[in-house]
């Protein structure tokens, strides 16, 4: 069904770029998570009929940047959209990625993951979610950034591709089969 959705924004929007607005404002009202996922999307793919500006709005929140389940489609949006943007805009995105999440949060996810909630541990922690976001720019960061990057690179490793859907693979799992004594 989303496809659909998809498909058809894209098929209104490309035969004419006036309906890029009522789409999104469309799009908006509807709270699920697909929907700015679906959002995030078009503006990439139409960054010139409005997306622009509709993507700096996005990324320039908070919780939007940061959030886990429109990952991929910020990752693909920031990858096409960030030099575009006005060098404040830049700089609140970048701010953003800097600041990442809230220490509390940190806190909570390494209780909930049951690691030690150390000092040393939340540092490492946040630094790793800064190399993975500055990664995401590799190319577009300025070069105060650039050096940050390398130097979480040198300390931690390589970053994570943000981004990437993860695969798994999946096993049947119940009782055995009768059939396979």
């Amino acid at each position: 069904l989303i496809a659909a959705v998809r498909n058809t924004a894209e098929q209104l929007i490309t035969a004419d770029a006036v309906q890029f607005a009522p789409v999104i404002k469309i799009l908006e009202t509807k709270q699920w998570v697909t929907f700015q996922r679906l959002k995030l999307h078009l503006c990439r793919v139409f960054l010139q009929s409005g997306g622009l500006a509709v993507a700096e709005a996005m990324l320039t929140d908070t919780e939007t940047l940061l959030r886990g389940s429109l990952q991929h489609e910020i990752v693909l949006l920031l990858k096409t959209s960030f030099g575009c943007f006005s060098g404040e805009t830049q700089k609140r995105i970048l701010s953003i990625m800097d600041a990442g999440f809230p220490e509390d949060a940190l806190r909570q996810w390494l209780a909930f993951i049951e690691q030690p909630v150390t000092e040393e541990n939340i540092r490492r922690l946040a630094n790793l979610g800064r190399r993975d976001r500055y990664a995401i720019l590799q190319g577009h960061l300025p070069p105060d950034y650039q050096q940050k990057l390398n130097e979480l690179v040198a300390s931690l490793g390589e970053p994570r591709a943000l981004g990437e859907p993860k695969m798994s693979s999946f096993g049947s799992v119940g009782a055995q089969s009768p059939k396979s004594d």
